[in-house]
């Protein structure tokens, strides 16, 4: 009964040790938002508004998507 408690022991310690490692790497090697090009790049598109979905000169055809973040 001691040495299944010490397997289990050791397992979730080891189990510990790589969780906080991997989130460790990636925290320190993360980009920040403002280093991202395409978000940069998104930033300047200019904001949809209720409307913009019509197009002028037709009556049957709307626009649904939107390129964007």
């Amino acid at each position: 009964m001691k040495k299944r408690k010490k397997i289990f022991l050791g397992s979730i310690i080891v189990l510990a040790i790589i969780l906080l490692s991997v989130v460790g790497y990636r925290l320190l090697n993360r980009k920040s938002i403002e280093e991202v090009p395409e978000i940069l790049r998104s930033r300047t598109y200019e904001q949809v508004e209720e409307g913009d979905e019509t197009i002028d000169g037709t009556d049957y055809v709307t626009f649904d998507a939107y390129y964007g973040e």
